[in-house]
């Protein structure tokens, strides 16, 4: 399965952070994971959600494009 994300980086009290957040007027669901990785784990945990919300999914700090805080 292919997982298109356009992320973004803000930068928190943790340090920074990767995210998720599709365009769009459907309500939001956050999808968070319980394991190691980031949001590109999320997004396929949220197949199961369906086309009704857009998934905001998080990657912990330091992960994916982030590098190590």
């Amino acid at each position: 399965m292919k997982i298109e994300i356009n992320s973004q980086i803000i930068e928190t009290k943790a340090g920074l952070v990767e995210y998720n957040l599709p365009d769009g007027n459907k309500p939001v669901a956050l999808v968070l994971h319980g394991g190691l990785g980031g949001i590109d784990q999320a997004q396929l945990m949220s197949e199961w959600i369906g086309e009704q919300y857009r998934i905001l999914s998080i990657s912990r700090p330091g992960y994916l494009g982030c590098g190590w805080s």
